[in-house]
């Protein structure tokens, strides 16, 4: 096995990446990330076959570090990021202090866009060669053929299709990068919910002039207007009275079942004088969410993963089911909760479009029989 083929998704390597990336998600439960993907087993020769397999990229970021002494991001930092001003980011890393080689990089749209144009130069940035230009040219462009117009370079995608030649690197839930050389021209979008590989071939496409658009005062201004409308939050609606349910089960703690998405429990409080409730979840390793979710149609704001903000409106969709609406908003998930309350036991549907689906699971309220039943099953098992 090659770098070229670490960098092309040639390994060989067994990837799972239905209905989610399964080997991904099996690789950050193990304690060592790097030695899980170097024990992946082989499903065929290197070299072969394209698979997308995140272990890949994450095995190049050990070898940053391995060949170094440096981990990825202070390796960028020196290298990279330093020199073209990037100084605000966040990079998780594994146990190990790996960075995360596949994503989970966090940084501004202009930031994304400084390394789309220091490709667009080829490689040089402010009279300086940060990057080798024959690098530049060699990931850019086709190394693999895949089906559906695409194809792959050294981790960045090129597609193939009747627009001008460009490239792009794409962040999960397609977060992206598209460099278009031919049209001196680089578009950067974030966000969720939406397919944005379609953005930048529209973008391309409607291209008229390499020209700037003649001033309109009046436009801008009504651009401005709606820009500033929009960060308005809107008017609370009103907070329709807790059911029943809501009382019984407050401040009360449920166990999950077992799920892909590795929640352990859930719990409700109110606050109806304020119209407010509190969401909390518990993960792995005893750890806990806490989601501040508005009950009036208006969402609060919550300190998130890394400190990024999570905001969560929440309401009584009937007399025993809870819907909560949580939206990190410097990520990409947009998560529908449903909680389906019935006697001692609920039910989770968790919803998000831009990730996994839907994976519905059930609990049961801790302390109860069922509940001590299933712990001495699972355990005696």
């Amino acid at each position: 096995m090659t770098l070229e083929d670490l960098l092309t998704m040639r390994s060989g390597l067994e990837c799972v990446n239905e209905p989610y990336e399964v080997t991904t998600e099996q690789m950050e439960d193990s304690p060592d990330w790097i030695q899980f993907a170097l024990d992946l087993p082989m499903a065929e020769e290197p070299g072969i076959r394209f698979v997308y397999c995140s272990s890949n990229s994450h095995l190049l970021s050990g070898i940053i570090s391995e060949t170094t002494g440096m981990n990825e991001s202070d390796y960028a930092q020196e290298r990279l990021f330093e020199p073209l001003g990037i100084t605000e980011f966040i990079w998780p890393s594994d146990p190990q202090g790996n960075n995360r080689g596949w994503g989970d990089l966090h940084m501004t749209p202009h930031d994304m866009a400084k390394l789309g144009y220091l490709y667009l130069n080829n490689g040089e940035w402010d009279g300086k060669q940060i990057v080798p230009a024959e690098w530049v040219s060699e990931s850019t462009r086709e190394q693999v053929s895949l089906e559906e117009d695409e194809r792959y370079g050294y981790q960045w995608w090129v597609p193939d299709d009747n627009l001008p030649e460009r490239y792009d690197a794409r962040g999960r839930g397609t977060q992206l990068i598209t460099v278009v050389p031919e049209e001196n021209l680089i578009v950067v979008t974030t966000g969720g919910g939406f397919n944005a590989d379609e953005t930048a071939p529209f973008l391309v496409a409607a291209l008229k002039s390499d020209k700037p658009l003649p001033e309109n005062p009046a436009a801008y201004g009504r651009l401005q207007e709606e820009i500033n409308a929009a960060a308005e939050p809107p008017e609370p609606g009103p907070v329709r009275p807790l059911p029943e349910t809501a009382k019984e089960i407050e401040g009360k703690t449920y166990v999950l079942d077992s799920n892909p998405l590795d929640l352990q429990s859930l719990s409700l409080t109110f606050d109806e004088e304020k119209g407010e409730a509190l969401f909390t979840v518990g993960v792995a390793e005893n750890q806990t969410l806490e989601y501040l979710l508005g009950l009036d149609n208006v969402y609060r704001f919550s300190p998130g993963e890394y400190g990024l903000p999570v905001a969560g409106k929440g309401s009584w969709e009937s007399d025993n089911v809870f819907v909560a609406y949580i939206d990190e908003v410097a990520n990409i998930n947009h998560y529908k909760v449903t909680a389906t309350y019935q006697d001692d036991q609920v039910t989770i549907l968790v919803q998000d479009p831009t990730w996994f689906g839907d994976v519905e699971f059930g609990g049961r309220l801790e302390g109860s029989s069922e509940q001590e039943a299933a712990a001495r099953n699972n355990t005696s098992s």
